[in-house]
């Protein structure tokens, strides 16, 4: 029963809810998009139909950063999406990197002792 240890089944693109289309932007190095991914929303059967044009619409502001995109979600529409590209859909929201550099900024203002700010500040 279970799979073991073997490595699990690639998922189809056009499955994917706009939260694991956020990680796996992030998986793939396009992470400062994802927040946009969720906005908007942009779910894997979506990004299937875009153009260059639908993901500026979208969020997706750099033209190189557009076509990586297309290619990527035509190579992954082939092959399946490996689950490990998707490691952090499963939390509530896809801002993981948003809250990680919230948190680094929150510890530089302490630092930098600007008290009046400080106790507003996430911990």
């Amino acid at each position: 029963v279970g799979g073991g240890g073997g490595a699990q089944q690639p998922l189809p693109l056009a499955s994917l809810s706009e939260h694991q289309v956020a990680a796996l932007l992030r998986g793939i190095g396009l992470g400062k998009y994802a927040e946009a991914c969720l906005r908007v929303p942009l779910r894997g059967r979506d990004l299937l139909l875009c153009t260059p044009e639908d993901l500026e619409a979208a969020g997706v502001s750099f033209r190189p950063h557009r076509l990586s995109l297309l290619e990527e979600a035509a190579r992954l529409a082939e092959e399946g999406v490996p689950p490990s590209l998707l490691a952090d859909a499963g939390s509530d929201h896809a801002g993981s990197e948003l809250s990680s550099t919230s948190t680094e900024y929150s510890s530089w203002l302490r630092e930098a002792r600007i008290s009046h700010i400080s106790p507003y500040l996430p911990v």
